[in-house]
């Protein structure tokens, strides 16, 4: 299987510095499972969680505007 543009990408180490400073900026968000999401910059969700975890706090957040 030809990976192709992404494994191009992956071998040349172009995208190296990008990941770690991904990386870098997730840790210190506090992101220790995939998926991680940060909704307005304060509420972290991490880990596979229901639609009800996301509306809760999307509703929270609306009322805090």
């Amino acid at each position: 299987m030809d990976a192709g543009p992404a494994g191009d990408a992956l071998t040349s180490g172009e995208c190296a510095a990008a990941v770690d400073h991904d990386q870098t900026r997730a840790r210190a968000l506090g992101a220790k499972a995939v998926p991680f999401h940060v909704i307005d910059g304060r509420y972290r969700i991490s880990g596979a969680q229901s639609t009800e975890v996301f509306v809760d706090i999307l509703r929270r957040v609306a009322s805090e505007r």
